[in-house]
């Protein structure tokens, strides 16, 4: 009995060593719909889609057409450069973990009060929280930020009049990534 004991002691302490030296993390977050979402990161890798699975209490329902041989999720998104972190609803290959397809239409930014509010993300293992948003200060606002910015607070994308007008109002340089990209006055501001 006392080995059995002295056995179980030692592997919960193995474990919670394996999880106090950050080989497992989990992050609860909210983006700018109010949908609440649970992210777990094991190890560090390359690979974000392998190491991450976010899940949630409903289901990811992506805008664009399912492709043959994929299924939906949900990840977290940063573009490369791009200032801001997302919930992103998007469809992933079977079998191979690789995405295949999603809009910028269904990328909804991460809010916050604090960085700690803010889960690792795809090339930013700790995102800062500037004016309630998850993202990378460093990053410069890029057509995928503002779209997010005018699509904040209109719901997951259903194509309604509200985002379609949201929409309209992305500038045209945000499409070529112009330095000038700003989002217009009815979108949330950085």
């Amino acid at each position: 009995m006392r080995e059995t004991v002295r056995a179980f002691i030692l592997s919960g302490a193995v474990l919670l060593g394996a999880i106090g030296c950050g080989r497992s993390k989990s992050y609860r977050f909210a983006d700018t719909e109010g949908r609440q979402f649970t992210v777990t990161c094991a190890a560090k890798g390359d690979d974000y889609a392998n190491k991450c699975v976010v899940a949630a209490g409903f289901a990811p329902k992506p805008s664009v057409a399912q492709p043959s041989g994929t299924h939906a999720v949900f990840s977290i998104h940063r573009c490369p450069g791009c200032r801001y972190v997302a919930v992103f609803e998007e469809w992933l290959w079977d079998g191979n973990n690789s995405f295949a397809s999603g809009s910028n239409n269904d990328l909804r930014a991460i809010t916050c009060r604090t960085d700690t509010d803010c889960p690792e993300a795809p090339e930013l293992e700790r995102p800062s929280c500037m004016n309630g948003l998850c993202g990378d200060p460093k990053g410069k606002l890029h057509s995928a930020d503002v779209t997010m910015l005018c699509l904040a607070g209109t719901g997951a994308w259903t194509g309604s009049e509200r985002q379609l007008k949201a929409l309209a109002s992305v500038p045209t340089a945000c499409h070529r990534n112009d330095p000038s990209c700003t989002p217009p006055p009815l979108c949330r501001q950085p």
